[in-house]
């Protein structure tokens, strides 16, 4: 019992699942890309980072944004999450 109990607790602390998602799209993909990530801890009580659309756009000089792309990475069964957003434009 003590091994499945162990086993179990093992698969979960591994365990991680990465999702991209497309937001918007305007157009083209643009010449230019820029990402911004942002990380919470323990379902979001603690957050670091900035990934919002204006500070990838800043990232990288875009002011006319063209398609918008969320990456979104569980780490630990959700206890820390990484939010990528990636976008593209002029």
């Amino acid at each position: 019992m003590k091994k499945i109990i162990l086993a179990a607790v093992a698969a979960f602390a591994l365990a991680s699942c990465t999702t991209y998602k497309p937001i918007a799209i305007n157009g083209e993909i643009g010449p230019k890309k820029g990402q911004a990530t942002g990380t919470s801890l323990f379902g979001g009580l603690i957050n670091f980072g900035n990934n919002t659309i204006l500070a990838a756009a800043e990232s990288s000089s875009i002011t006319r944004v063209s398609t918008v792309d969320e990456k979104i990475v569980n780490i630990l069964g959700g206890f820390v999450v990484t939010r990528t957003t990636i976008i593209s434009g002029e």
